[in-house]
């Protein structure tokens, strides 16, 4: 690229250095993926966009920082470029000083890379467009954005972007028949964004519903920005060696224990906090991630809870945490999160921008944060937890008690992570009687424990937990177990 990612720069945006730049409505030339020529009118009817976007893939980031990091800079980006006046009659944000040097590099950042990151940095666009300031900074953000916004057209038939583009776009309804037009030629019919511009623009004739159908759109937009996910491991990750505060570095995007210097490093958006070799081979527990959720999941599921006739269903297990993992505000674990799906039913329950996914596996954590982007996924050791004693509004543990080595240390470092009266629910099984007991060991998918009732119910006690809950499905059992109080 011929710039600077916005994100990464603008966490130094009152460098003059960097607002000395160049700016990109006077580039000659684009970057290789648009061939949008920056254009000189202002409120004449749009033309057709011609840029060409890549297929939006929410796991890829071209800077190769991680996504603990990126949405740091998101979260500093908006903060320095935009103010909520709260309380203020217009019920507008403000501008920055910066806001209308940076706007060309906000732009870039989210027209050019694919990712739910550069939707967020969408909405600051809207945000801009709305925010009072001095007029000289209004009328150049105006006018940018004005010159380059037949480039949102193709956006509106991307998942991820798509809806922030409607958002911006919904601030000129002036210009509704063009931008309608424009936007079928390049989105396509099939656009869902579509219908909803056409349902703003139809209300252009009355302000204040106008003003409403707008900002429903940015809300709607900004509710997929996760809280800043830096801030959340701050405040819950500490080294796995010694327990001792771990140094977040933003600037470099290193994470790193600065008491005993236990390796810690990056693979992709994972946190790996282990480092070794894996025990299987890389290419079968990829191939086990990937068919995971979809097929080798829903096999054992059945098989180790003797679920002849398909009673323990998805819903039936997501209907538990709803009915049991109730959590205070704070963090809350998925331990041993596997590809992501039941991760996913964990963070519809408790909410996004709280849930830390752990795996031993690399590929599974990886799997899980590519199916959820905001999340903050760790390689670690169930036995040896890198999260800070007594910080866990909650925790959950689906179909994977049996699969760790050493069950009671790993409900025991529950325990520990736990605040007082925090629930952890889990799903696990229970042996079989004779013969079928020998199909529940030989299911060839990994080593497992499988319980006798008796003895998962001491190892939770042991852990200093209390059983609040045990609910048997044929050989499956549901539990929730709480820490007391005091």
């Amino acid at each position: 690229r011929d710039m600077p990612r916005a994100t990464d720069a603008l966490v130094h945006i009152v460098d003059p250095a960097y607002l000395r730049r160049p700016n990109r409505g006077d580039m000659s030339s684009r970057s290789s993926r648009s061939t949008v020529q920056p254009q000189t009118r202002e409120l004449r009817p749009l033309a057709p966009a011609t840029m060409t976007l890549p297929p939006a893939r929410p796991d890829h980031d071209p800077s190769g920082i991680p996504a603990l990091f990126r949405w740091h800079r998101i979260h500093t980006t908006i903060t320095s470029l935009w103010q909520d006046t709260r309380g203020a009659q217009s019920g507008r944000g403000h501008l920055s000083a910066h806001a209308a040097d940076a706007i060309p590099h906000i732009w870039a950042d989210f027209v050019e890379n694919p990712g739910p990151e550069s939707a967020a940095v969408g909405v600051l666009v809207g945000l801009l467009l709305e925010a009072e300031g001095p007029e000289p900074d209004i009328v150049r953000i105006r006018k940018f954005v004005d010159t380059h916004l037949s480039e949102l057209f193709p956006l509106l038939a991307c998942d991820v972007r798509g809806e922030s583009a409607a958002y911006v776009l919904s601030h000129y309804g002036d210009r509704a028949e063009a931008i309608l037009q424009g936007a079928a030629q390049e989105a396509g019919p099939d656009s869902p964004w579509i219908p909803a511009l056409r349902q703003v623009f139809a209300l252009q004739d009355d302000p204040d519903w106008a003003r409403a159908s707008v900002s429903y759109l940015g809300a709607m937009a900004a509710s997929a920005i996760p809280p800043d996910p830096l801030v959340l491991a701050r405040e819950t990750l500490v080294c796995p060696s010694c327990r001792g505060e771990l140094q977040f570095d933003a600037d470099n995007a290193t994470v790193g224990c600065p008491v005993c210097h236990h390796p810690i490093q990056f693979a992709d958006d994972v946190l790996d906090m282990i480092g070794d070799a894996e025990p299987r081979s890389a290419e079968f527990v990829e191939k086990l991630a990937e068919r995971y959720e979809s097929l080798t999941r829903p096999r054992f599921v059945r098989v180790m809870a003797k679920d002849r006739d398909r009673q323990l269903t998805p819903e039936r297990e997501e209907d538990y945490l709803r009915q049991f993992l109730h959590t205070a505000e704070g963090p809350v674990l998925d331990l041993a999160c596997g590809a992501g799906g039941w991760t996913e039913r964990v963070v519809r329950q408790v909410g996004m921008g709280r849930v830390i996914a752990v795996d031993y596996a690399l590929p599974m954590v990886q799997a899980c944060t590519r199916r959820i982007p905001h999340l903050i996924g760790i390689r670690g050791d169930a036995g040896a937890l890198p999260i800070r004693s007594g910080i866990l509004a909650g925790a959950n543990c689906s179909d994977a008690l049996q699969a760790l080595p050493d069950p009671a240390t790993a409900i025991a470092e529950v325990a520990r992570c736990l605040r007082p009266g925090a629930p952890f629910t889990a799903l696990t099984f229970v042996e079989g009687d004779g013969l079928y007991r020998y199909f529940q060991h030989r299911t060839p998918i990994h080593n497992r424990h499988v319980f006798a009732p008796t003895e998962l119910r001491s190892m939770i006690e042991n852990a200093g937990l209390t059983l609040t809950d045990w609910t048997q499905t044929g050989l499956a059992v549901f539990f929730t177990a709480t820490k007391p109080e005091g």
